[in-house]
């Protein structure tokens, strides 16, 4: 399953113009390896490590709430995308190894990157 994921998302990211027509790819090629991966987008889903199951994106975001009190400047509202940037810079970071986040223009990269180094 780590290697499902590994391939989804190193692989796969690199034609993220096209994901849908990627994830039909991927989901073919990886069947027989893997042949209860999920319905759907394939880079909606993510592989928690604990359960051993790909969870989709959507069900870690957490709902905004909000602060009257805090600045807009410094409000962050959280999508699938941040959490997806997130994710994995937590898993880099965690092994101490660098990254290079790439990604369409507004998804959150600096987001992510500004509350990491904060």
């Amino acid at each position: 399953m780590i290697c499902c994921q590994s391939i989804i998302w190193t692989v796969g990211m690199l034609f993220s113009d096209d994901k849908q027509q990627m994830s039909n790819y991927l989901r073919q090629k990886m069947a027989k390896i893997y042949p209860l991966l999920p319905q759907g987008d394939l880079f909606d889903f993510f592989l928690e490590f604990k359960s051993q199951q790909f969870k989709m994106w959507s069900q870690v975001t957490p709902y905004y709430v909000y602060d009257k009190h805090v600045k807009f400047q410094d409000i962050v509202i959280q999508t699938a995308d941040t959490m997806k940037y997130s994710y994995f810079v937590d898993l880099v970071a965690r092994n101490n190894m660098n990254t290079l986040m790439i990604g369409a223009s507004g998804t959150g990269k600096s987001i992510v990157c500004k509350q990491y180094v904060t």
